[in-house]
């Protein structure tokens, strides 16, 4: 039986928010992760990465002002990239390095949707099967 460190300290997740964000997706991420849970003593330390100067705007007019640039990916346990803006428009070189540097210390790399998009760009899902959105899937094979 696997043995539970409750000493741990929190787990850190981020979630990247970006000019176009989807808004669903995103609630979603904020629901899950950035309420308090006072039934799980150990709950997650969770913030926003903003990888447009804040504040950035969603799909549906919400306003996030991401405090924190991307540099807090360096740091996270979990990153979560809720959607993408546009299957058109590639990550940044600067966001894929940081993808990869975060995998390759064993954080883990969660996509929702389009997000996915974003992994794929890193390479990361080579010779690997992931959903996406149907209307991607010609972008998310290309990547």
């Amino acid at each position: 039986m696997a043995h539970s460190d409750t000493s741990r300290v929190h787990s850190r997740v981020i979630a990247l928010a970006y000019e176009g964000f989807a808004s669903f997706e995103f609630a979603v991420v904020l629901e899950l992760f950035g309420r308090s849970r006072p039934e799980f003593p150990q709950w997650y330390d969770f913030e926003v990465c903003a990888l447009d100067p804040p504040p950035v705007r969603g799909t549906a007019g919400f306003l996030i002002d991401g405090r924190h640039d991307i540099s807090m990916l360096d740091d996270a346990d979990t990153i979560i990239i809720p959607g993408w803006c546009d299957g058109e428009v590639l990550p940044s070189d600067e966001l894929i390095e940081r993808l990869r540097a975060a995998y390759d210390r064993g954080a883990r790399l969660l996509s929702i949707c389009t997000g996915a998009l974003v992994l794929a760009a890193t390479g990361l899902l080579d010779g690997r099967r992931a959903p996406t959105h149907r209307i991607h899937l010609d972008q998310m094979a290309q990547r």
